[in-house]
């Protein structure tokens, strides 16, 4: 229940737990944000011009980007990973500092 509440896994719920017991409070105390492998806004910049052009530019069939492909766009381009969730806000025009546009799905 607690899991499903905060929208994270079991595992990671029996680690907090497990840590708890250790070291008491201290062990729940946050480690800093945890997506670190981000773009810089110059780099987001640089994304919505590629995503611009459009998935056809980026040897795709169609004009749809899913996360998957803005996912690679980024590996490609800027030797980086990104999450999932990160990319998924490209897809919604809510990942960058306000450059990227909506990619339509």
């Amino acid at each position: 229940m607690i899991a499903r509440d905060l929208r994270v896994s079991e595992r990671s719920v029996e680690s907090w737990r497990r840590g708890w017991r250790q070291s008491g409070m201290d062990a729940l105390a946050s480690s800093g944000q945890g997506d670190t492998a981000q773009l810089s806004d110059g780099q987001f910049t640089e994304l919505a011009k590629e995503l611009t052009l459009g998935p056809a530019e980026h040897g795709r069939e169609d004009q749809r980007w899913t996360v998957a492909r803005i996912r690679a766009v980024i590996a490609v381009r800027f030797e980086s990973t990104a999450r999932r969730r990160r990319c998924a806000g490209c897809c919604t025009g809510t990942a960058g500092p306000g450059s990227l546009p909506p990619a339509e799905l």
